[in-house]
């Protein structure tokens, strides 16, 4: 309730902030370049988000379920296709949760030659395990939107009659 509207009357505003997101990935372990072992056994899958928070700032969030052996390392790689392999640009390893299955994070650092390649989709999430050290399951990073971060302000005003 806000006094000026009295007891009848609710009043609700604020901003609403809009994120940029920049990419999307779904990890499986089919998505792997170097053949995983025993692929038949492993259902590794998951998604992966990176997204502008504000100017500046970006940040990421993965989460994956079904890994065939204990978790090692997890991250972002680039430049390349979805067919080829490439160098670590972000280590996302740090991030993980103690169950080994969800990371979230900051991106510091991400330049603009790195978000020309998300921009390309060539950049991807890989994680690693301790019997597929190569990756276990990995996704490009796709659907990069150019669309600018917004603001938007709202007012509602609700009368209530008793």
């Amino acid at each position: 309730h806000n006094v000026a509207f009295g007891p009848q009357q609710s009043e609700a505003q604020g901003n609403v902030v809009v994120a940029r997101e920049l990419g999307l990935a779904r990890l499986a372990w089919q998505h792997e370049v170097h053949a995983a072992t025993n692929p038949a056994l492993v259902p590794a899958v998951g998604t992966g988000l990176v997204w502008q928070v504000s100017p500046g700032v970006f940040a990421f969030d993965v989460t994956v379920v079904g890994l065939n052996s204990p978790f090692l390392s997890a991250h972002i790689h680039g430049p390349a296709t979805a067919d080829a392999t490439a160098p670590v640009v972000l280590d996302m390893s740090p991030f993980f949760t103690s169950s080994r299955t969800h990371a979230e994070g900051p991106w510091l650092g991400l330049t603009s030659s790195l978000l020309d390649l998300l921009g390309a989709e060539l950049l991807y999430m890989n994680v690693h395990t301790q019997v597929n050290t190569a990756g276990e399951a990995r996704g490009q990073i796709l659907g990069y939107l150019d669309v600018p971060a917004t603001t938007t302000t709202t007012t509602n005003t609700t009368t209530t009659t008793t």
